[in-house]
């Protein structure tokens, strides 16, 4: 598995152009790669995220702090952002295009604007929501096919005010800008992009939280990673651009794309 020892190119090298990827002399005609980087491996979601591609057929990359044996191959993070991307984009380089990128890494906080330990909560959500984000996304702008998909995690609690979480629910909603900004014409994304807007995801950690609460109203893990192979193999994908919420009854979920950002301003 690639470590961070691996020929590491250095913060001060000159990374290659994208005109030296692979995946730019690729045709459009021709059937993305199987091969899927998913961010955010280690978590419960990312995992069965993991699980479900390599099952399908795919390589699997991963990316995570911490190694991940259910994956072809694992990027470790050292929790230094500059020094991450320029490792991971090292390691790519040498890896055929990337037919898939989904983002799932992330993180949950508390917090009203008069708590002393707001501007930190501010932060960590941040660290954990947008950047992340971000990462993944530049990774797909220099290794995803064009015909490829790049999936990041906003939430369904961030269309509505979150004033008792602040932090978090502006950290999902500049997720939401990132992918309306990856989507517009102008940008230099070729790939689609697509926002996932969950409600609450049926984990352990979930349950042990709150055991009493409407379970059946959560969404499964298994429903979520087998809906996002499904898209990436081109199966019934939304429209680039789409956010998609996750609305779960009674055991059965829909998943359904809504308009994004309804209000728009001209000029």
């Amino acid at each position: 598995l690639p470590t961070p020892n691996s020929q590491l190119p250095t913060p001060n090298s000159q990374l290659p152009t994208p005109n030296h990827y692979c995946f730019i002399m690729a045709s459009l005609e021709s059937a993305p790669p199987k091969h899927v980087l998913v961010y955010g491996a280690g978590g419960q979601l990312g995992k069965e995220v993991v699980r479900a591609f390599r099952e399908g057929g795919w390589t699997v990359g991963a990316v995570s702090g911490r190694s991940i044996p259910e994956a072809s191959y694992t990027i470790e993070l050292q929790r230094q952002p500059e020094h991450d991307l320029t490792f991971a984009l090292g390691v790519l380089r040498e890896r055929p295009a990337l037919g898939a990128v989904v983002c799932v890494a992330g993180g949950w906080d508390c917090g009203t604007v008069s708590d002393e330990t707001i501007l930190r909560s501010v932060d960590a959500m941040y660290n954990k929501n947008v950047r992340t984000s971000v990462m993944a996304s530049h990774i797909a702008a220099k290794c995803l096919h064009p015909r490829g998909l790049l999936v990041l995690t906003g939430a369904a609690g961030a269309l509505r005010p979150t004033p008792t979480m602040l932090g978090y629910g502006m950290a999902k909603m500049a997720v939401l800008q990132l992918v309306s900004s990856l989507a517009h014409p102008s940008s230099c994304l070729a790939a689609d992009v697509l926002a996932l807007l969950p409600g609450v995801l049926d984990t352990p950690s979930n349950r042990s939280a709150m055991p009493d609460a409407d379970h059946d109203s959560w969404t499964p893990l298994k429903v979520v990673s087998k809906r996002l192979l499904k898209w990436a193999e081109d199966q019934d994908r939304p429209e680039s651009g789409s956010f998609i919420t996750l609305n779960t009854s009674q055991g059965e979920t829909h998943f359904v794309p809504i308009k994004a950002f309804a209000f728009q301003v001209e000029g």
